[in-house]
């Protein structure tokens, strides 16, 4: 018996993506530490660049945590 509710069942492909998704907001975030910590050692990135750069990389990770976040695990 179905029933009209809100819930619904997460299969595989759900739990895949939940795990993808979660998984490139910590990529985002690492990513930018990345750059900004060791830029010019293994990117090449002018001086310039580096702050806004990482900034922009960290905040777009923050970003998509909270999406993650919002999209399922807030009831």
């Amino acid at each position: 018996m179905k029933t009209n509710s809100d819930e619904y069942k997460v299969g595989t492909f759900g739990l895949i993506m939940k795990g993808l998704e979660i998984l490139m907001a910590i990529v985002y975030i690492a990513m930018g530490i990345l750059v900004i910590w060791r830029s010019t050692d293994l990117f090449n990135i002018p001086h310039q660049f580096i702050l806004p750069l990482g900034g922009a990389f960290i905040v777009y990770g923050i970003f998509r945590s909270y999406r993650v976040y919002s999209r399922h695990f807030r009831k």
